[in-house]
């Protein structure tokens, strides 16, 4: 899992029900190497992925977080679609 493939199932679900998905499960994502901790929340290998819908179903916010470069600081990345 990655913000490419988030960003993709997100289109898609968005060209299909004309909104955003709220949660991965909506997506249909299955977790590979890690554990789902909610329907909004995924602890991937390397990243900790969250997701909300904070204005809306027409637009998404998800948020990755994980020390990837071993360097003890905590890596964020963000990925949102529809913010007004």
């Amino acid at each position: 899992m990655g913000f490419g493939s988030i960003r993709r199932a997100q289109d898609a679900y968005h060209v299909g029900y004309g909104r955003y998905a709220a949660d991965f499960d909506q997506l249909g994502f299955a977790v590979q190497g890690g554990s789902r901790q909610s329907a909004n929340a995924i602890r991937g290998v390397r990243y900790s992925y969250t997701m909300t819908q904070p204005w809306g179903d027409e637009s998404y916010y998800c948020v990755a977080s994980g020390d990837i470069d071993d360097d003890a600081f905590l890596d964020i990345a963000v990925l949102e679609a529809g913010r007004p």
